[in-house]
């Protein structure tokens, strides 16, 4: 059945098929659990919109840029164009047969999980104004810097400062490594949760008329409400200002995409040169690479829940979730095949738990297999 992609294009694209192709499909799909397993993920794949433009071209040549050609899962405020929806799906059933064997049975290894791998714990490293740099790590109490302005304590895994108003406002950086976590208390109160491989810059002393601070990474804040200061954070082509509010800001350097993730409150957002008024429940998505904004309603708890010790991944690609669980567990990740970044999953997991339970759930599908040598994973 050489051309089984092209009927199976044909059927999800909702064309007509003859009684030979229609016979051709059933006899497809009656030949193992397999066949069935890959057509139905290709009927969720389409209806959500997760099909490929694409010309035709070599297959070499979409293998490599297959990552860059899969469209985002529709929203509301998403527009898709797709010129031709049949061929859209072939290139995809393509893909699916040619990066992607289902076994029979699940391809797990007990061997491959021999070792729990270790998640990440509080710590953090403070740089004060002089350049100084400080280690931090969970404490009872300790005093880590006291003078006349400014001291700065450490409260299990919070930093908390309390300083008077200063004529010279100085500046510091929390800085979070991979595989840790920790929360600052600013001096007006405003608490902030900081993600693994993230790092805040803050006065020590809000004396203006605003508070403004500077994020790399990830952060939940909850700001102190105060009416005559507002709250302004500054990431890289992205500016939010509130007054007072929670909400989770993702804006690692090395992603393309920027998301703001409002719980509650209000806040507006500044992206090139355009103003963007946020309610809860919405997120704004900044893609810097096209410079395109997209404002959507979301689950808040599955960009938040890290916060409060879980993650939650709902219908997500792999790649996306392994880029998260990498950076709280340290790990470094490849794929034998590019197609495996592509497929979705759902589940949770305790950010203190031994990630490779999350891991057997998803080789049960049948789709991966994950090989683990220490830090490093490797996909199958």
């Amino acid at each position: 059945m050489e051309n089984i992609d092209e009927i199976i294009a044909a059927r999800l694209a909702k064309e007509s098929l003859s009684q030979e192709e229609i016979n051709s499909l059933d006899e497809w799909l009656s030949q193992s659990k397999s066949h069935k397993h890959i057509y139905s993920r290709l009927e969720t794949m389409a209806e959500r919109g997760k099909l490929l433009q694409e010309d035709h071209r070599d297959h070499n040549l979409v293998y490599h840029e297959i990552l860059n050609k899969i469209l985002q899962k529709k929203k509301k405020q998403q527009k898709l164009i797709i010129h031709s929806i049949a061929a859209s799906i072939t290139l995809l059933i393509g893909l699916f047969f040619l990066f992607q064997q289902e076994p029979e049975q699940p391809v797990f290894s007990h061997n491959s999980f021999s070792e729990p791998i270790k998640p990440g714990s509080p710590k953090a490293k403070l740089t004060l104004e002089d350049g100084k740099s400080i280690d931090i790590e969970v404490s009872e109490e300790s005093v880590i810097l006291a003078d006349s302005l400014v001291k700065i304590e450490n409260k299990g895994n919070m930093l908390v400062y309390s300083s008077e108003k200063m004529e010279k406002v100085a500046y510091n950086t929390l800085s979070i490594p991979l595989g840790a976590e920790y929360c600052v208390m600013l001096p007006d109160n405003t608490k902030v949760f900081l993600n693994s491989g993230s790092e805040l810059r803050y006065p020590v002393a809000f004396n203006n008329n605003s508070r403004e601070v500077f994020l790399q990474g990830e952060a939940y804040f909850e700001v102190q409400k105060d009416s005559t200061k507002e709250f302004i954070v500054h990431t890289d082509q992205m500016k939010i200002r509130v007054l007072g509010t929670s909400f989770n800001v993702k804006a690692y350097p090395e992603q393309d995409m920027i998301a703001t993730t409002l719980t509650e409150g209000k806040i507006q957002i500044s992206c090139d040169s355009q103003l963007y008024n946020i309610i809860p429940g919405m997120q704004l998505t900044y893609h810097k690479r096209n410079r395109e904004t997209n404002i959507q309603e979301v689950d808040t708890e599955l960009y938040t829940s890290w916060k409060n010790g879980y993650y939650k991944f709902e219908e997500m690609p792999l790649e996306e979730i392994m880029s998260t669980l990498s950076r709280w567990y340290n790990l470094e990740i490849f794929y034998q095949s590019p197609a495996k970044k592509m497929i979705i999953f759902t589940g949770q997991l305790k950010r203190y738990d031994d990630v490779t339970q999350l891991l057997r759930k998803f080789e049960e599908t049948h789709e991966v297999e994950f090989l683990i040598n220490g830090k490093c994973i490797t996909v199958k």
